[in-house]
């Protein structure tokens, strides 16, 4: 059981891409988000709460120097992005000094395309490297682990995420949140029905083609969210997690205090990682005074 100081655990919940993140604190006694930034690629997104508060910075789209090639402008800017992610940390807390931060980051979504997972691994690899070598500890959870701790569901929408972080008292402002209306497919129209071709046209069905044959379903409208509050709610449910793990680590609290969902996330072992969460280390290098 590993021991924690005296002091509170400083906590951080990190949702990073290639051109855009978020980061909330969260407070280690009430699990409130007690600051947070975000960068974005939006000039709508860049937002002023309070007079002294602007939580949001601008990753400018054109930010190229003149004769600089295509491809060190794309390094340069994924870069800018990491640093600015690291600089708030640092500018926050004098981190070489204090081995009570915990930071926590998502894992690697599979799904995403090749082209896309490329770009974000070598900015979290980036980030990764500079909390390291800052002697942070380091957590990575696994995507579906968010989303089911905030919800139940590990294939939960972006907008059930946004709605249970309001719910849990951090409300995302509309003005950050793109709101789109998507297709999906409703109730399966039996095939065998002499009227098919009628309904296809009158309830405007969609075609899956399959194997063998082709299956039709009532087209249904389905609103869906985007945009960086979707990163805000992600970075605040990972510091959640976060302070959960760290607060059963500590005997605050007990497994069987926590949803059946919530203690999947860490008692689940994999052939990769055949110990749970609990068991395993932060990742963390021991700093020395050399």
């Amino acid at each position: 059981m590993m021991v924690l100081a005296d002091q509170d655990p400083i906590i951080f919940g990190i949702d990073l891409s290639a051109n855009h993140w978020a980061v909330c604190q969260i407070d280690y006694t009430s699990g409130e988000c007690v600051d947070y930034r975000y960068m974005t690629t939006k000039k709508g997104e860049i937002i002023e709460i309070t007079e002294r508060f602007i939580p949001g910075l601008l990753l400018k789209e054109q930010m190229k120097k003149s004769g600089e090639s295509k491809d060190n402008y794309a390094e340069r800017r994924k870069a800018f992005s990491a640093h600015k992610l690291y600089n708030f940390i640092i500018n926050k807390y004098f981190i070489s000094q204090n081995e009570n931060i915990y930071i926590c980051i998502e894992g690697y979504a599979h799904a995403a395309s090749s082209r896309g997972m490329t770009q974000i691994a070598e900015v979290t690899g980036v980030l990764k490297t500079m909390l390291y070598d800052a002697g942070i500890n380091l957590r990575i959870y696994a995507p579906t682990s968010v989303k089911l701790y905030a919800t139940g569901k590990g294939n939960c929408l972006k907008k059930d995420m946004v709605t249970r972080a309001g719910e849990c008292g951090f409300v995302i402002s509309d003005s950050l949140i793109t709101k789109t209306i998507k297709n999906i497919r409703g109730v399966k129209l039996n095939c065998d029905d002499p009227s098919l071709p009628q309904l296809i046209i009158e309830k405007k069905a969609m075609m899956i083609k399959r194997k063998k044959g082709i299956d039709y379903y009532v087209a249904d409208k389905l609103e869906e969210y985007d945009g960086v509050g979707t990163d805000l709610a992600d970075a605040f449910f990972l510091g959640r997690i976060l302070r959960t793990e760290l607060m059963l680590r500590a005997g605050v609290e007990k497994l069987e205090d926590l949803s059946e969902s919530e203690r999947g996330i860490f008692l689940r072992t994999t052939s990769a990682y055949p110990e749970n969460i609990l068991s395993r280390p932060f990742i963390k290098k021991e700093l020395t005074n050399a």
